[in-house]
Formats: structure tokens, C-alpha cells, sequence
């Protein structure tokens, strides 16, 4: 949670010259210093927002009758981190990814390429900022998608692609891009290059009027080639734009989720 001066986030808080990194009212923290992304959403936004920080909540299966996951487990079910309580799922037992521990000891999730999780969220007619933290495994990828659907889709590389059309051909009217907060333009293959080197990708949708009720990462297309883009360890959505300064604060999470 963030404290606002005006329409301005306070990320430190002092006490003489000693940083306070949280500080508390009653049981609930009323500030803390590092940025999560559940700091973007105001009254009214809608959208989501998952990490890998806090597994508690978790459960190996969808309807949470499991276990708490650990490194090697499947993932049914993550709580979302966003005021809008949304969960991110699996029912299927075949189709759950799995959660890993990497050198630093961050949780990420594996994808295999039928693996999917779903949340709730109708997409259509509106802007987006999507997000994700990963590592780049030289695969070629797309961030969110609809479930077992062609079209749409948000974000995409492709090694060796000449093609120039980044958006889907259905349900995407434009999207700029950004790589580590960098601004991206270029074909499907330079996506694809920017990407490898980067661990956060950003990028800014506006959508339309075709049905998206769902919003999946992992699998694309029902069994296809495509899925996420290696480990992934952060992602999330808002139905507005980010700021300069939002995006700054979404890289420096980035780091902070995979322990860099």
C-alpha cells in the first residue's frame, strides 16, 4: 500500500534520517516502501495483479482443497494482489504449471506448452497496460491471450520474423510497446531480440469490441507453439495508461521479485 500526497506516491517515509519501511495502523500496514503493483490500481480501476512473493494463499488445486505450493508443485490457484480480488486458475490437472525456485531463491512459474491459468476479465472496448517480469528462454511468445482462441492476443516475439504486425487481427486496435521501460517499434524477430535481453515487458493495448471474457497466460491458441516467455514471475493488467514514472516503479519491482 502507498501513501499519496495529492495525486503523488510517497515511496519513503522517515524517521530523522533512518527510512521506515513500513509502518502500521492497528494490524494493517497503513505504508510500505517497496512498490508493488497493487500501488497502480485507484477507486474504479479494474484489472489485476499476480506475483510469486507470497504463496500462503496459494493452492496446488483450483477449488483449494490442496496444499500450499512449494518448488516442483503445481499451481490451481493464486489470489491476486489488486483490490479487485481476482484469481488466476486451473481446474485441469494436466494443464497447471509449476512453481520453481531460482539461484536467488524467487518463485517463478514453468509453463508447459499446454499449461494455462485463467482470470476473469472482459477485455473488450477499452485501454490497457499489460505487464510481465521474466526471463527470456528463447522461445517465441505472447503475454496474455484469449483461452483456446487465435485472436486476440497482447504482446508477441518471433526469432527471425520480418513481419511488422505486432497486434492480432481481431480485437486490437493499436499497442505501443516498451521493453525494461524502454520504448519498443520494430518487426516480430526485433521484439523478439528486445525481449531476450530484458525482464519486463510492458505494453499499452487499446482494445475492441470482440468478446474477451477470459484472460489466460501459458498456451496459446490450444496446444500451439507459443506460450510465455520463459520464467515468469510478475504479471498484471489496468484498464488505463501508466505514467513515466509508474513504469520506472514496475521495473525496479521487477528486479525486486526475481531478487536482483
Amino acid at each position: 500500500m502507498a501513501l499519496k500526497l495529492g495525486a503523488n506516491s510517497i515511496n519513503k517515509l522517515y524517521l530523522g534520517s533512518t527510512a521506515i519501511n513500513k509502518a502500521y495502523l492497528g494490524a494493517g500496514i497503513l505504508f510500505s516502501g517497496v512498490f508493488t503493483p497493487a500501488d497502480l490500481f485507484g477507486a474504479g480501476d479494474k484489472g489485476f495483479a499476480f506475483d510469486l512473493m507470497d504463496l500462503s494463499g496459494a493452492n496446488t488445486l483450483a477449488n483449494q482443497t490442496g496444499t500450499t505450493p512449494g518448488a516442483g508443485d503445481p499451481l490451481g490457484y493464486l489470489p491476486g494482489m489488486s483490490p479487485n480480488a481476482q484469481t488466476a486458475s486451473q481446474s485441469v490437472a494436466t494443464r497447471r504449471p509449476l512453481v520453481q525456485a531460482d539461484a536467488n531463491g524467487r518463485h517463478f512459474l514453468f509453463f508447459d506448452i499446454d499449461d494455462i491459468l485463467v482470470t476473469a476479465e472482459e477485455l473488450s472496448s477499452d485501454t490497457w497496460t499489460v505487464w510481465m517480469v521474466y526471463e527470456a528462454d528463447g522461445g517465441n511468445f505472447i503475454i496474455i491471450s484469449k483461452p483456446d482462441a487465435s485472436n486476440p492476443w497482447i504482446g508477441i516475439g518471433q526469432q527471425g520474423s520480418s513481419s511488422t504486425s505486432l497486434l492480432s487481427n481481431l480485437g486490437i486496435v493499436s499497442a505501443q510497446y516498451w521493453y525494461d521501460n524502454t520504448g519498443f517499434s520494430g518487426t516480430r524477430g526485433q521484439s523478439w531480440t528486445a525481449a531476450q535481453g530484458a525482464s519486463l515487458a510492458i505494453i499499452e493495448a487499446v482494445t475492441g469490441a470482440e468478446p474477451w471474457p477470459e484472460v489466460v497466460i501459458g498456451d496459446y491458441n490450444n496446444f500451439g507453439d507459443w506460450s510465455t516467455p520463459g520464467k515468469v514471475y510478475a504479471w498484471g493488467m489496468i484498464n488505463r495508461t501508466l505514467t513515466a514514472a509508474e513504469r520506472a516503479d514496475l521495473l525496479a519491482y521487477a528486479d525486486h521479485v526475481r531478487g536482483v
